[in-house]
């Protein structure tokens, strides 16, 4: 049977991030059912007006609503996410670093040229010697010994570890990410269920009223019918608060899909909206998640990275105290012939600092300093990992017993409550009060039952963050 009234106010789902729950429907009192019986007064009541007819606001004109499940709004959110866009810039500047790390230094060329002015020199030259000086000399700038010595290889080192640090951190990044995408599509699948609902209470309360319009004077009194026609307005109220609901949780999730424009009228799978047990949860203890999760989850793996990437910078500073050895080779003449000032020459050189006041101290307590910077943070990102990954599982294990409760008792017991009392009023033995507190505790526990199961998949989701993998396949 139909619920014939509406008394409910939404509980919000509990998010645990950014994201907001739709917001509450308004209260509306119940009605009584089209056979009740109420006793006149005494004496004939006065007949008031006829009740005006209710004005109903012409329909909205929704465009087809959109279905998308789960798994493709994560494949759209994945492609066309802002914030994984910006993650992915992020990754592409740690390959530019390791591509200018492993650079080789480009060799130097130098070409001298110069002229003897001396007219006691060039008066004299014989034989048409040439007073022009030509020199040529080359430099590899380091580069040979900087690779001997293993100072780009380190220099790569470092850059690697940022680049997978970086990639980690992209990883970490769509597991965050992810969760509120997950809660913004369960808010969807909510708030269509609570407009489903309200549209079927509006749909009872209107029958009733129009049932109730017929029976007055003779059946019931004015104010009866008072309440039914409350009641009648109370439920548009509710419809038109669940559309509103469900025009926000579309929206919220056409933002996170990176939609431009138009925010499509996106519909929720309502196959998922269904209360299931996944597998790997029910077969994992909280011991085995938190050892997954210390394993497995990206922001761990990221700092480790950070470590290897702080030990390498270590063992860059102490070899960067070697000295860049720079070689070189030079050809020079000053005239030409055999009587030329200078005859061709070819040199060899080699150029090299001599580390004796500065040996690279400050580079290297920086480096050391930054490796137990990250050792500690290492330290706490695993802390807080165990920590989320107990939160998380506790909120799901309760999220969990009250749907079950919800499915296993309470709402057949709040259903047959409201049937035999509706069954006793039409029979004259109870009041409309009781009747009116039963009806309002079904429909009570109904809205609740949405909400509950709700915040149960968005425990699931939180569960499936703390652990950084999916625990639903």
């Amino acid at each position: 049977m139909c619920c014939s009234s509406i008394a409910f106010a939404q509980k919000p789902v509990a998010p645990t991030k950014s994201t907001s729950p739709a917001a509450p429907a308004k209260s509306a009192a119940p009605i009584a059912p089209a056979s009740a019986s109420a006793a006149t007064s005494a004496s004939a009541p006065t007949p008031p007006p006829a009740p005006s007819p209710l004005v109903e606001p012409p329909p909205i004109v929704e465009p087809t609503a959109q279905l998308i499940s789960l798994d493709d709004a994560i494949k759209v959110f994945h492609a066309r996410g802002f914030d994984l866009l910006l993650a992915d810039a992020q990754v592409k500047s740690a390959e530019a670093d390791l591509a200018s790390a492993g650079y080789v230094p480009n060799p130097s060329v130098q070409f001298i040229y110069g002229r003897i002015v001396d007219p006691a020199y060039t008066d004299n030259l014989a034989g048409g010697a040439s007073a022009n000086s030509y020199a040529i000399g080359v430099s590899d700038q380091a580069a040979i010994f900087d690779t001997v010595f293993g100072k780009r290889g380190l220099r790569k080192d470092v850059a690697r570890a940022a680049l997978a640090a970086a990639k980690m951190s992209k990883i970490d990044a769509y597991r965050t990410l992810d969760f509120a995408l997950k809660q913004s599509y369960i808010t969807l699948a909510a708030a269509q269920a609570a407009l489903d609902f309200s549209k079927q209470v509006q749909s009872a309360t209107t029958k009733t009223l129009d049932l109730q319009m017929l029976r007055y004077p003779k059946v019931i009194n004015e104010g009866e019918l008072a309440r039914f026609e409350t009641t009648k307005l109370e439920a548009d109220q509710s419809v038109d608060q669940a559309e509103q609901n469900l025009q926000s949780a579309r929206v919220s999730l056409a933002f996170l899909l990176g939609d431009r424009g138009i925010t499509p009228a996106y519909a929720a799978d309502p196959n998922l909206f269904k209360f299931a047990v996944p597998q790997k949860i029910e077969s994992a203890t909280l011991a085995d998640l938190e050892r997954e999760a210390i394993a497995t989850r990206p922001d761990v793996q990221a700092q480790l990275r950070q470590e290897q990437r702080a030990q390498a910078s270590i063992d860059l500073a102490k070899r960067q105290r070697v000295p860049d050895i720079a070689l070189s080779a030079q050809y020079s003449q000053t005239g030409t012939g055999v009587s030329s000032v200078s005859p061709p020459m070819v040199s060899v050189g080699i150029t090299a600092p001599i580390p004796l006041l500065y040996q690279n101290q400050g580079e290297i307590a920086h480096a050391e300093a930054d490796l137990y910077a990250q050792n500690v943070g290492r330290r706490k990102v695993e802390a807080q990992t165990t920590s989320e990954v107990a939160n998380a599982y506790a909120a799901y294990s309760s999220s969990r017993r009250l749907v079950e409760r919800m499915e296993s008792s309470l709402l057949d017991r709040s259903r047959k409550a409201r049937d035999i009392t509706e069954l006793q009023y039409n029979a004259g033995s109870t009041s409309l009060i009781d009747f009116i507190d039963a009806e309002r505790t079904f429909i009570a526990t109904n809205f609740e039952y949405i909400q509950d199961l709700a915040g149960y998949w968005t425990a699931v989701y939180q569960l499936e963050e703390a652990v950084g993998t999916d625990l639903r396949r």
